[in-house]
């Protein structure tokens, strides 16, 4: 089974492009058999959830949440739905300790995207998975992303962050079954039975989008020209600009 896990939506993320059903027809047309909204503190209803996957079946569709805690790291949750987790003001510790007691699912997500460490406590209190695929996942960073796998003893996980039809799917897991119910898929998730993928040639074509972008601003930096003028002038988030201005790169 074929699923990302790690998607948001225009009904609850405002960063977000497209809508719940354009993200899942696009999931659909790329191959996928699932697909989960995780979007920023806030869930999608168990209402609705029940309709699309009424609607979509024998596609299915999951929901989580994105929590960035305020030491500055960003979390995906499954398997616990209190109202409590819409909060964006967790403390990393208080959430890792929230999350285990309620026995879900917890995933740190593009890990090193801003700065060169982990902001938070991680070798002490690790959280189940990591990602180490995404379009916020640099490639570049992937040895420190092994290096905690390895000696935490952690899963990869592999999603794609999409806030668009373009991008789903890029990068999905594949689960060794079909999960029965929501108790089987956290089971899954939490034993890790499931493979990192990618569609290599939508890599490919995003890895060439990112290189121009890179070459722009470099540019800009050469020039002279600070990211709040890359911003205006291009429309480009300037966090791009900053981890280039640090010899960094979002290549995939």
């Amino acid at each position: 089974m074929k699923v990302d896990l790690h998607l948001h939506a225009m009904e609850r993320s405002r960063c977000a492009r497209n809508s719940e059903e354009e993200m899942i027809c696009a999931a659909i047309e790329f191959g996928l058999d699932g697909i989960a909204f995780t979007d920023h503190h806030k869930f999608m209803s168990l209402k609705r959830l029940q309709e699309l996957n009424e609607n979509y079946a024998p596609f299915r569709i999951f929901r989580g949440i994105e929590i960035s805690v305020l030491e500055g790291e960003d979390i995906v949750v499954f398997g616990v739905y209190s109202p409590k987790l819409e909060s964006n003001n967790w403390h990393y510790n208080d959430l890792h300790d929230f999350i285990r007691e309620k026995g879900g699912f917890m995933a740190l997500v593009h890990p090193f995207r801003h700065r060169d460490h982990i902001g938070v406590d991680f070798e002490n209190l690790p959280t189940d998975a990591i990602e180490i695929q995404s379009l916020n996942t640099g490639a570049c960073d992937r040895d420190n992303i092994l290096s905690l796998i390895n000696r935490l003893g952690i899963y990869p996980f592999s999603n794609s962050d999409a806030h668009n039809i373009r991008n789903v799917g890029i990068f999905y897991n594949k689960l060794d079954r079909f999960p029965e119910n929501e108790i089987d898929f956290l089971t899954i998730l939490k034993d890790g039975e499931y493979q990192c993928r990618k569609m290599q040639s939508r890599v490919a074509c995003q890895n060439a989008f990112i290189e121009k972008r890179e070459k722009l601003i470099k540019q800009f930096i050469a020039e002279g020209r600070d990211r709040d003028e890359f911003q205006r002038e291009t429309g480009i988030w300037a966090r791009y600009y900053d981890r280039v201005s640090k010899g960094r790169s979002s290549i995939i």
